[in-house]
């Protein structure tokens, strides 16, 4: 089967869908897949074509061009997807939740249209899933829609209740760590936080928690 893989960033941003997606696509290898990697490109500098691992990366300005609606750099990425659909015509489309780039992927005319899986890795509770809103486009275009975990799905349901039939949790994998857990010294009590420093990563909390314990 050969996917084509839409996700907002991916290497050499790092973070957890980024891990997730370059640890699926791999495995997905292993198994005899083959799949290339369609993303954004929050950082100009990078190339608009690079390979990693063995797999093809294809970047494209999407936050930049919905903010500017240049019409022109618009129809440049539209030919430049549709060529790149033609050419490695793909059997499925996995979208990793819904960003910008999302309009260019539902949006398309002309294109052959494989099946859409979406998978939601973040609440979606309070987007409209209107049938003018993106979200609302992605959710009717999707023939499958996973969600990471029980919440989100459930989340994403009552936001978008025509999905309920056709959507299902995958929780995500993580392989098995060779090194043990053992028991840490909680006295004084230490707290590691790991993610990206965003709002949504709730830093926050934690530093408000810390005179409380």
């Amino acid at each position: 089967m050969r996917i084509c893989c839409w996700t907002e960033r991916y290497w050499p941003c790092i973070g957890g869908i980024e891990v997730l997606v370059s640890k699926l696509i791999s495995s997905l290898r292993d198994l005899g897949h083959d799949s290339i990697v369609i993303t954004g490109k929050d950082d100009l500098d990078r190339p608009d074509y690079e390979e990693h691992d063995g797999f093809a990366i294809h970047r494209f300005p999407f936050y930049q061009l919905a903010l500017n609606r240049d019409i022109s750099a618009l129809a440049q990425v539209r030919q430049r997807l549709s060529q790149l659909y033609r050419d490695f015509s793909p059997d499925l489309v996995h979208m990793h939740d819904v960003f910008t780039g999302a309009m260019f992927c539902v949006g398309a005319s002309g294109w052959a249209k494989p099946p859409l899986l979406l998978t939601l890795h973040c609440d979606m509770s309070d987007l409209d899933s209107s049938q003018y809103t993106l979200f609302g486009r992605v959710v009717r275009s999707a023939q499958w829609i996973t969600g990471c975990s029980a919440v989100v799905l459930k989340e994403a349901q009552k936001a978008a209740p025509g999905i309920i039939d056709h959507s299902s949790v995958v929780y995500s994998g993580v392989e098995d760590s060779p090194v043990k857990p053992s028991p840490l010294p909680f006295d004084p009590p230490h707290i590691l936080c790991l993610g990206r420093l965003g709002r949504g990563k709730g830093f926050d909390v934690a530093i408000s928690a810390l005179p409380l314990i």
